[in-house]
């Protein structure tokens, strides 16, 4: 199917639909406004909640007003500053752009995919690929494009290995095999929307861990089952030529050799984290003796995260020469900055928002009123989790910036779920697993018409409609086993994580 050729039936209305969403700094410039003329309408419609957590009432406060208008032009610049996710995502991406502009990254997962052969392949192409939650966007192009020459080099279809990779990094954004990523942008939103009901709430970084980790192993089988059963047999095997592709399959012994000392660099890095953490009076304790609880190791975790990506970046740039100086590192370092010049214009309007949401009390009265309709329903604990759940997954399809849906759901659906006796870490673990679960079927997802280039280098006639019909297998199993376990977590009121619990106490 050509890419020029109009989709027809439920992916076609989800294509038209999604190309008329607004730019993203339009969506919020539209959501200020409305909570600007909500906040007046309720505000002078006299409306009052009762806050069940502490008795006391709410009013929505009225940003048209003169004193709202004001408190707005005083707190302009500082809303922009007080973004709660803008530095973390600067620097943890400067950080990870020094991998991937020296081609640390590159190295090492063709020396981790090249020394597996057979029937192996697939599933060790999908394990790797849960790495792409702490690469980054550029995962969803890199490991695939090293996925077809993998696949290409074996005799396999390398339409099929696109897939495959494609589909598994896609849904890695809602697993966490390396602790920690992801959850430095999320946390922090779910601690403010959490304080809007308790000013006193916090919530370590690993909150969702246990059940995010498990993810990162559930995905890759069933990653390989379908690229197995329904993809490869779907395709055929491959009989074409590819065009203008550039062989990365081999590693030289200059590459090789730097990798393994950014290896050893790593691991020495990390052993010392682990040392400093045994003895009983470690600094990287908290007050009771604890590695969580008010534990200095979860405050610098963030840090921690940085110099993980940063030193072995580092010493394979060195290694190979890319880094000489420090002028060459800034030069690394500017490069990836383009790639998060976007996010930090988007944090213009998405900190005034914040701010202006949270003035207007808006977020807390629908989360009383939410949470009070939902108590008189009566519904099982399992089924407002779901429902969360599928919401997210849909508008996942329209919305693919996991940041930017979960600054506007955050602020609603946790006051709401504490409402209703629900933990936080519910809320957030459970947004970040839909979140991943329906990333690679989405259109609107930036890399997926790089995606469709990439798949055009080996057969010109793959067209959207090939990928969204191999897409939906993936995203489709995905989600039905994944919304299984994370009922089950639910119903057996497993933890979660790190004092990430089902149930506020």
């Amino acid at each position: 199917m050509s890419k020029t050729t109009p989709q027809k039936g439920f992916l076609g209305w989800i294509e038209r639909v999604g190309n008329k969403m607004p730019h993203p700094m339009l969506l919020f410039i539209y959501l200020i406004l409305i909570v600007m003329a909500l906040s007046a309408v309720i505000s002078m419609a006299g409306i009052a909640l009762i806050n069940p957590a502490n008795g006391e009432e709410v009013r929505a406060y009225n940003l048209l007003s003169i004193d709202g208008l004001l408190f707005w032009a005083k707190t302009f610049i500082d809303n922009y500053q007080a973004f709660p996710v803008l530095s973390v995502v600067i620097i943890l991406g400067l950080a990870t752009a020094i991998c991937e502009k020296t081609g640390f990254f590159s190295a090492a997962i063709r020396m981790s995919l090249l020394n597996v052969k057979g029937s192996g392949l697939v599933f060790f192409i999908s394990f790797v690929s849960m790495f792409g939650v702490a690469i980054g966007d550029a995962s969803m192009v890199l490991i695939p494009t090293l996925a077809a020459a993998i696949f290409y080099g074996t005799g396999r279809n390398p339409i099929a290995g696109i897939f495959c990779a494609y589909a598994a990094v896609g849904a890695s954004f809602g697993t966490q095999l390396v602790p920690g990523t992801f959850d430095p942008t999320l946390t922090p939103i779910t601690i403010a929307a959490a304080r809007l009901m308790n000013p006193d709430f916090d919530l370590p970084l690993l909150s969702g861990f246990y059940l995010l980790f498990l993810a990162a192993f559930i995905i890759p089988v069933l990653n390989t089952i379908v690229t197995v059963k329904i993809i490869e047999p779907r395709l055929g095997a491959y009989t074409g030529t590819p065009e203008g592709i550039e062989e990365k399959g081999e590693v030289t012994a200059e590459e090789r050799k730097a990798v393994k000392k950014a290896a050893y660099v790593l691991g020495l890095f990390l052993a010392f984290i682990v040392v400093a953490c045994i003895p009983s009076n470690s600094f990287f304790r908290g007050p009771t003796g604890s590695l969580v609880v008010g534990a200095p190791l979860m405050n610098s975790m963030r840090t921690i995260m940085m110099l993980s990506f940063l030193l072995p970046g580092l010493t394979y740039g060195i290694c190979l020469k890319k880094i000489t100086s420090v002028k060459d590192l800034y030069n690394l370092m500017v490069e990836g900055m383009k790639g998060l010049a976007g996010f930090a214009v988007l944090g213009i309007t998405i900190g005034q928002f914040l701010v202006l949401f949270a003035k207007s009390n808006l977020g807390t009265m629908l989360s009383i009123a939410g949470g009070n309709w939902l108590r008189s329903m009566n519904m099982p604990t399992q089924i407002i989790v779901i429902a969360f759940f599928i919401f997210v997954l849909f508008i996942n399809l329209f919305i693919i910036s996991g940041a930017t849906k979960y600054l506007i759901f955050a602020p609603i659906f946790v006051p709401m779920f504490m409402q209703l006796g629900l933990h936080p870490s519910l809320v957030q673990a459970t947004y970040k697993v839909a979140d991943g679960m329906t990333n690679a079927l989405s259109p609107l997802n930036s890399m997926f018409i790089v995606l469709l280039a990439l798949c055009n280098r080996y057969d010109k006639k793959v067209g959207m409609g090939t990928i969204f019909s191999s897409m939906l297998p993936y995203s489709t199993v995905f989600t039905l086993v994944m919304g299984a376990v994370l009922m089950i977590w639910v119903f057996f009121n497993l933890p979660l994580g790190i004092s990430g619990q089902i149930y506020l106490n």
